[in-house]
């Protein structure tokens, strides 16, 4: 059950930090996704977070799998 809950509470930040991003910043991380890998935006996620204990490559496979 905690770890349903976790998951639950990394998602809510994950759409909070996407929501911040306007519609071209968006897309350009679907079509690099898409063109290279998850990993990759995980990376680019990685430099533009401040929060060094967010998981960056599991926020970039969420895009993946929910966003786009």
């Amino acid at each position: 059950m905690d770890d349903i809950m976790a998951d639950a509470a990394d998602e809510a930040m994950y759409d909070e930090v996407w929501d911040t991003l306007d519609v071209e910043n968006q897309q350009m991380l679907c079509d690099t996704m898409t063109d290279s890998s998850s990993e990759t935006v995980g990376a680019l996620l990685d430099s533009m977070l401040d929060d060094s204990s967010i998981a960056a490559d599991a926020m970039a496979q969420y895009y993946y799998d929910e966003k786009c």
